[in-house]
């Protein structure tokens, strides 16, 4: 909420990320890029609270239990693993995340939809697509610094496909 209060304030968001005065009254944000304005925005349409603030994650935690349903059931091809993933959601400390103002279920969000972006690719042979995961891998890092692990195990994952096509096509593919 004090990122919010310091842009409506002065205009300006964290000082780790957009290097501000020493002056700003930010208490924390190392973690958060150019995604702090879906916090912004949402603030902004529906109000300066934490009640309002916890909504938003509530919201983003919901939905990134049905994305990740839907990742689980594509992925193994069964609707049984889509409901494990989803109780297991439901039961662990995922949870709990979305109910403090912090940009931990947002990025949770974002992560659960390169998942589903980046299965429905592969399963679907949609070429175009995997230039979309890469896009959106970079994209996540904007809600959340741990993004860059996706960003790394996307990379490794498509290195991976480059070379066992290489050698099984024997030309560079």
């Amino acid at each position: 909420m004090n990122i919010y209060q310091n842009f409506v304030d002065r205009g300006e968001l964290t000082p780790y990320m957009w290097r501000l005065e020493t002056d700003t009254n930010i208490i924390a944000g190392s973690g958060t890029g150019y995604g702090i304005f879906l916090v912004i925005g949402w603030m902004s349409v529906f109000g300066e609270s934490l009640f309002n603030l916890r909504m938003l994650m509530v919201i983003a935690g919901l939905l990134s239990i049905w994305i990740l349903y839907q990742v689980s059931t594509k992925w193994w091809e069964s609707k049984e693993a889509g409901w494990a993933t989803a109780i297991f959601c439901i039961v662990s400390t995922s949870a709990i995340y979305t109910l403090v103002g912090r940009m931990d279920a947002i990025a949770m969000l974002s992560y659960s939809l390169l998942l589903l972006l980046h299965i429905v690719a592969v399963r679907n042979g949609y070429h175009w697509l995997h230039f979309s995961v890469g896009a959106a891998a970079i994209l996540s890092t904007e809600f959340h610094i741990i993004g860059i692990q996706y960003v790394g195990a996307f990379a490794f994952y498509y290195a991976y496909q480059l070379i066992k096509s290489t050698i099984s096509e024997k030309k560079f593919v």
